[in-house]
């Protein structure tokens, strides 16, 4: 199935019982191309977890991403105020 940003059509294979922020990144991915976003989470996840080598590096560098783009917002949400220093 194509996504639906990618003129993917409205059958209910195009469709995932998710809340609204998975849905909204859903639309612009493919079911398969979904799927490697969610694996990849979930090893990122494990990594920074186990605070690994790679798991710290990828935790510091995705926090700074998050203050970032938090600053770019109109209106702070729960996690920019739990990211502030």
């Amino acid at each position: 199935m194509l996504a639906h940003s990618n003129r993917g059509t409205h059958a209910m294979e195009n469709y995932l019982p998710a809340h609204r922020l998975c849905n909204n990144y859903r639309w612009d991915y493919s079911a398969e191309e979904f799927q490697w976003i969610l694996k990849l989470g979930v090893w990122v996840r494990t990594q920074v977890e186990r605070e690994t080598e790679i798991g710290t590096d990828l935790r510091d560098v995705f926090h700074q991403y998050e203050l970032a783009r938090q600053k770019r917002r109109k209106t702070p949400t729960a996690l920019s105020k739990r990211l502030r220093p």
